[in-house]
């Protein structure tokens, strides 16, 4: 890492919010009821993918904190941000926040998935710095609206996971 570096604390930060997220899964993968037809239950899928991502959480965590041993540079710059970090974070700080509206909006059944995921695929290509010209922002729009319709269907018709609809 070079000395204006911060990817061992980004990578750091990612891998400790993935673990909790991974606890927080495993956790409401509790409280699936147990299934009549499935030998292994409807929780046993979820309680895998939690685990596993919370082992490869583990790991980022580990050689993450190893960089930070070695090199503790971003600490530092941590300590004394310039104007374009402290940008930067609140970017991606109001992108989370949007993340949880997006969350509370979809368990309110009020947007159907599909608009929902469009609108977060959007929004999250303008944060992470896409061009925003008209036809890149037309591109967008159209490949998460795609991508919405796609990932209902898949829920839906393959996975037979009822998403919350608009009544």
């Amino acid at each position: 890492m070079d000395k204006n570096s911060n990817d061992g604390l980004i990578s750091l930060l990612a891998a400790l919010g993935a673990a909790g997220i991974a606890v927080a899964f495993y956790v409401a993968a509790l409280t699936l009821p147990e299934s009549r037809f499935e030998p292994m239950g409807s929780a046993a899928v979820p309680k895998m993918i939690a685990v596993i991502v919370f082992i490869c959480a583990a790991f980022e965590v580990v050689r993450c904190a190893r960089l930070l041993l070695a090199d503790p540079s971003p600490l530092h710059n941590l300590m004394h941000p310039g104007s374009a970090a402290i940008r930067r974070a609140a970017t991606v700080i109001g992108y989370i926040l949007f993340f949880f509206a997006i969350v509370l909006v979809l368990q309110s059944a009020v947007v159907p998935f599909m608009a929902i995921a469009a609108v977060l695929f959007w929004i999250g290509a303008l944060f992470i710095g896409v061009p925003r010209t008209r036809t890149m922002l037309l591109a967008l729009g159209l490949v998460g609206l795609v991508l919405g319709v796609g990932l209902e269907l898949i829920f839906t018709r393959v996975f037979f996971v009822n998403i919350p609809a608009v009544l």
